[in-house]
């Protein structure tokens, strides 16, 4: 699985890096391991992953808007889920606007074109949130 899953110790943070292609079993594998991150640490548990250097084809891309909608454990529409995204093509602005979307869940994900911007977002917004737990 070209995925690498890690937990920010002390912080209520996994980073998800994503790197060449991605298929929906790959999605599906990742999202099965942030729920167990969940069932350990407890939500919220912001889940930031970066897709800068990954790819997906358009139908690939589709067939996962619609897994994501679905709210499984620790996909993008569990609440308890807070998804941030690193990177920028097409198909990752394609996939955010869609899960804007009520049909998709109706949830706005922010997009960063680093890592370093999106964690500098994730603690602020732990901060403002009280969600610093030491997990």
């Amino acid at each position: 699985m070209p995925t690498v899953i890690e937990k920010v110790m002390g912080k209520p943070i996994v980073i998800v890096t994503f790197e060449g292609h991605i298929t929906i079993e790959d999605a599906k594998a990742t999202t099965v391991q942030v729920a167990a991150l969940l069932d350990t640490y407890g939500a919220p548990l912001y889940k930031v992953m970066q897709c800068d250097r990954a790819h997906a084809s358009f139908d690939e891309v589709m067939m996962l808007t619609t897994l994501s909608s679905k709210g499984g454990a620790g996909s993008v529409t569990d609440v308890r889920v807070k998804p941030v995204f690193v990177g920028e093509h097409l198909l990752l602005d394609l996939y955010v606007d869609a899960m804007r979307q009520e049909a998709f869940g109706a949830i706005d994900i922010p997009v960063f074109d680093t890592l370093t911007e999106a964690l500098l977002y994730v603690d602020e917004k732990i901060h403002e949130d009280g969600a610093y737990g030491g997990v």
